[in-house]
């Protein structure tokens, strides 16, 4: 028989448990076993359709509405060191402000050579000069009934799709909005001309709600005429969207997504799944956690970036194992019953 008697293998067993522990608290995937890794550094230029880099993911699609003529959008190598660059570098994307007929829009396809797994995470690094200055493209104009022009819903984020069709599908999504700047107030139902991606079981996105305007029941109380943007987190799951201003607690805001976050999409069992936003930087803090479940094998990215008006940056793509929760209470279970042991046998 075989006892655990030396103060070294108490020691490396608890510490094991401890750093386990320590693991799940922050879950930082650089303590993770390391499936898939790319980010811009491994690139000499922008990115075109069957570009490739690092390893565990397939060759990229580049998809861009508008990109020779005004409004344009498109993908660029950005060099200008943001806080999320690789060295120098990230991915940059930009979408210009819709028109009445245009949605500028671009999408950088990443198909994963094979699919999240239960105890898996995807990592990516966001950053954006800005979500839309221009209230969903829209211009509000003075009369009764208000005139709206519909030029694109400002949208910024990523999705994780089923299978490994690059597409994007112009959508229609009724918003029924209350102009505040005519007297008397009305109101008007309008499409927002966004894009959605078909295949897609999860989508976090950012998008810029003006004064007056409402998404997803959520309102911004702004009453002028300029000013008072406010961005809105949104989540789309298995459930459905949830949308949170960033004035309330547990959301993004524009200084955040400005100085770059990194998000961490970890895979449970039966579809459940934890979101965790952080700071980048030597010491990262939790900024935003979600929770939610998705239907549907995951088996690729889109990374993406719609009548912003703004640049917008990605980086530090990354799939990584980590320990289930079930392992981990196995762990310090076992850390702390050894533990319990060597005082009985030391009283």
């Amino acid at each position: 028989m075989v006892g655990i008697t030396s103060h070294r293998s108490w020691a490396a067993l608890l510490g094991m448990a401890a750093g386990i522990t320590s693991f799940s608290m922050v879950g930082s995937a650089t303590h993770a076993a390391m499936l898939a890794s790319d980010n811009a550094g491994n690139y000499t230029g922008g990115l075109t359709t069957g570009s490739t880099g690092g390893y565990g993911f397939g060759n990229w699609t580049v998809l861009a509405s508008d990109s020779t003529s005004p409004p344009y959008a498109g993908e660029y190598s950005d060099t200008s060191s943001k806080p999320i660059s690789t060295g120098n570098n990230s991915w940059g994307v930009y979408a210009n402000s819709g028109t009445s007929t245009a949605t500028p829009r671009v999408d950088l396809f990443r198909p994963f050579t094979s699919a999240l797994a239960s105890g898996q995470a995807f990592n990516v690094a966001l950053e954006s000069d800005s979500v839309g200055s221009d209230v969903y493209g829209y211009s509000i104009k003075a009369g009764s009934p208000a005139t709206y022009h519909q030029n694109g819903l400002p949208a910024y984020g990523f999705s994780l799709q089923t299978g490994s069709a690059a597409t994007v599908t112009a959508g229609t999504t009724a918003l029924s909005v209350a102009n505040p700047f005519v007297s008397p107030a009305s109101s008007a139902s309008y499409n927002a001309g966004s894009f959605t991606n078909p295949n897609a079981v999860f989508t976090f996105s950012l998008t810029e709600l003006g004064p007056g305007e409402t998404l997803n029941g959520q309102s911004n109380p702004a009453t002028a005429t300029s000013g008072g943007y406010v961005l809105e987190t949104n989540i789309t799951d298995a459930n459905g969207t949830r949308s949170i201003l960033s004035t309330a607690s547990n959301a993004i805001n524009e200084a955040q997504i400005s100085a770059g976050i990194n998000a961490s999409f970890a895979l449970g069992n039966a579809g459940a799944y934890t979101l965790t936003l952080s700071s980048v930087g030597a010491t990262p803090a939790v900024l935003a956690t979600y929770t939610g479940t998705v239907n549907g094998t995951i088996s690729g990215a889109d990374l993406f970036d719609q009548a912003t008006a703004q640049n917008g940056y990605f980086n530090s793509l990354q799939i990584a194992a980590v320990p289930e929760p079930a392992t981990i209470g196995l762990f310090v279970a076992a850390g702390a019953g050894l533990l319990l042991i060597r005082r009985r046998r030391s009283a």
